[in-house]
């Protein structure tokens, strides 16, 4: 989710759901929002935190390891 990723004025802007007052105003001020650059590149920077390269094998290595517990838990059960 957005929270997940994103904080409020360092890597970009949230609004509370379903408020579009907070959304206009956050939009108005994002336009002349002083960090916006150093904003822009700390946003970069988190989103290659997710970038393939970086979750692929993590992910594999995840599900390797699920399966092999499923696996055991399976043998046993069998036993």
């Amino acid at each position: 989710s957005f929270e997940e990723l994103i904080t409020d004025g360092v890597n970009g802007f949230l609004v509370p759901p379903n408020d579009p007052s907070a959304l206009a105003e956050k939009l108005i001020s994002a336009w002349t929002h002083p960090e916006l650059t150093a904003m822009s590149a700390a946003a970069k920077q988190r989103i290659e935190e997710f970038a393939p390269e970086q979750t692929v094998a993590a992910l594999l290595d995840y599900y390797s390891e699920v399966l092999s517990l499923n696996n055991g838990h399976a043998r046993k059960q069998d036993q």
